[in-house]
């Protein structure tokens, strides 16, 4: 069976395309339904935090998807979006608010141990850093010269050393 009709039986089964999709998979290209099915499984891949093996070779299914690459080397290198990140940003300060409002109500505790803003850059910063080492996971695994020139320009930028070293040791296997 062709890898493409796999790939789109996944997502009729997981109940993120409609069965017509599979019909139109011959042309080579991912019809509006089956682009937004790959996309999401993209950024759910990107965003789980309790991911597993089997949750890996999932998104694996959409590997030879137009632009599968491309996005998580977009990923790789840019992080979240700004929409994502500003979300994030307003979890952590809802999150802050209730961690003094918890500790007022309960004096035993204290306040937080941090400033506001040093809990949310914290955080922040490992909600970007778990992104990019999401996307290199996905790009070591799918393998290919798109792939590896993907993680490669990786190591130029300014990552996060735990980032910069998940690459590294990436490029050796």
């Amino acid at each position: 069976m062709h890898p493409r009709i796999v790939v789109l039986a996944a997502a009729v089964i997981a109940g993120t395309l409609p069965l017509s999709s599979i019909a139109q998979a011959d042309n080579g290209k991912l019809d509006p339904d089956q682009a937004q099915a790959a996309r999401k499984a993209i950024v759910a891949w990107l965003e789980c935090k309790d991911c597993t093996e089997k949750d890996l070779r999932s998104i694996l299914l959409y590997k030879d998807a137009p632009g599968f690459v491309a996005s998580l080397a977009a990923a790789l290198h840019n992080g979240p979006s700004p929409a994502s990140r500003e979300a994030y940003r307003q979890h952590l300060s809802r999150s802050y608010d209730e961690m003094v409002d918890f500790s007022a109500k309960n004096p035993r505790l204290g306040p937080p141990s941090m400033s506001r803003d040093r809990y949310i850059d914290l955080y922040m910063g490992n909600y970007v850093a778990h992104y990019q080492i999401q996307a290199a996971r996905v790009l070591v695994r799918k393998g290919g010269d798109q792939a590896k020139r993907a993680l490669e320009s990786a190591i130029e930028l300014p990552l996060r050393e735990d980032v910069k070293q998940f690459v590294q040791q990436a490029l050796l296997r």
